[in-house]
This record gives C-alpha cells, sequence and structure tokens, in this order.
C-alpha cells in the first residue's frame, strides 16, 4: 500500500513465489532492466523501484510484466513496431494470442476460485490464509 501523488491510495497485491519467478525469467529481467530497474535482481527491491515511478502519479506500461502479461503483449503496448494488435481481451492482445489467451484463462480461473472464496470467507480470512 502507499499513496501517489493526488493523495491516492494504490494497493498491489501479489503472491511473491509466483511474482519472483516471473520477474526472474530471462527476457523479464533483461526487459526490465532496459527499463532502468536495478542490475542485481532482488524482488523487494524491483517491487520498490516499481511503487517509487507510480508514486509520481503515472502507471509505468511495465507494470504489465509485474501483472503477469506476457511480455510480447507490454512491448506491444508500449508501441513495437513488428507487433500488430490482434485482440483485445483483458488487455491488448499483440502478434499470435495463444499465450495471451492461455495465461486470460489462467486469470479467469483464479478469479473464479477467490470468488468461490469470497462466498464463504471474509477477505481478511482468506488473505491470511495464503
Amino acid at each position: 500500500m502507499f499513496k501517489v501523488k493526488n493523495e491516492n491510495i494504490k494497493i498491489l497485491f501479489y503472491n511473491p513465489k509466483v511474482l519472483d519467478k516471473n520477474l526472474k525469467e530471462y527476457k523479464n529481467l533483461r526487459f526490465l532492466k532496459n527499463m532502468g530497474y536495478p542490475e542485481e535482481y532482488e524482488l523487494e527491491i524491483y517491487l520498490q523501484f516499481l511503487i517509487d515511478k507510480m508514486a509520481d502519479g503515472i502507471i509505468p506500461h511495465e507494470i504489465g510484466v509485474f501483472l503477469g502479461y506476457p511480455l510480447k503483449d507490454v512491448i506491444g503496448f508500449i508501441g513495437h513496431p513488428s507487433l500488430k494488435l490482434t485482440k483485445i481481451n483483458g488487455w491488448r492482445v499483440y502478434g499470435d494470442p495463444r499465450l495471451s489467451d492461455k495465461r486470460f484463462n489462467e486469470f479467469l480461473e483464479d478469479k473464479n476460485e477467490i470468488k468461490k472464496l469470497l462466498k464463504f470467507n471474509e477477505p481478511e480470512e482468506i488473505l491470511l490464509s495464503m
């Protein structure tokens, strides 16, 4: 949880193991380093770097990597000329949609699981059990 420039509060929920694995993927890590992230990777440092950028009130394009979007879609969104918009399915999909569709379906499954949990539990209980 952190405040941004206009005094709004932002909350970023994440699974440390999943996020760490995603950010450590070679292509994602290389991309983030090219976006100015530290050469030496550490999850908390990368999260703080992202938060510092967002505290200025601007959501950086690379947040898609932190959210689990395929890198090709993040790069396409930024404007890479070789990646053409294929469709919009939860986010803008660029190039071959198969990986994006797979990831989107995983998100839907997780979302449905959370909805089921929320029918019988308070949000705090769910967070504490994870």
